[in-house]
């Protein structure tokens, strides 16, 4: 019988041990899985938190992008003689062009906007020549005019003092149709220019 209660007290011994490390395993996952669930809550945390921040700075970027274009779109679209206009602009845009490389980190899109800044200091330089050039024309095409019209009074003038003397000289009625049509075809020339620019 003796035997028998060592196996029993054995037997109850063993089921005594696993109900203490069944317990003791139960305690030690009550315990982790709160702390590991800490964990994960901080890391899905930190996470979403780098990821917003990362899509505002980007839509921010996205944004000052956008805004550059515009304006590179209107400042390249707008050729006039008004200096003061281009002077303000392009140092708006250059002040854009700068804020931008501050907050870029892609190396890649640094190279991208030093390129374009330098390619946007070159087309001011070649600004300053086109838009002399242009003054220039736009001058020719205003001495031109005088021209025609000083050359339509001559000649009216002429046709005057023929029909006064009783001339019919249909020579002078001839060169002042032939003026206005000058005078129409150089207008047309100067409006292609101006629509080509």
């Amino acid at each position: 019988m003796n035997m028998r209660q060592n196996k029993h007290k054995s037997l109850k011994d063993r089921l005594q041990h696993i109900v203490i490390v069944v317990l003791l395993a139960f305690a030690a996952v009550s315990v982790i899985i709160p702390l590991v669930l800490m964990q994960i809550h901080s890391a899905v945390e930190n996470v979403v938190t780098q990821g917003v921040e990362s899509v505002v700075v980007n839509s921010g970027i996205s944004r000052d992008f956008g805004l550059l274009n515009a304006r590179l779109s209107v400042f390249r679209a707008t050729f006039n003689i008004d200096d003061e206009w281009y002077k303000t602009e392009s140092e708006g845009i250059v002040a854009d062009l700068h804020q931008l490389k501050t907050v870029i980190t892609d190396s890649e899109q640094q190279a991208v906007l030093e390129q374009l800044q330098q390619q946007f200091a070159t087309y001011l330089k070649r600004r300053v020549w086109i838009n002399y050039l242009l003054f220039w024309r736009s001058e020719q095409d205003q001495d031109l005019d005088a021209m025609f019209l000083l050359l339509r009074e001559v000649i009216t003038d002429n046709i005057l003092m023929a029909t006064n003397s009783g001339d019919e000289d249909l020579y002078f009625e001839q060169l002042l149709a032939l003026t206005s049509g000058y005078r129409e075809s150089v207008f047309e020339i100067a409006k292609l220019n101006a629509e080509e620019n």
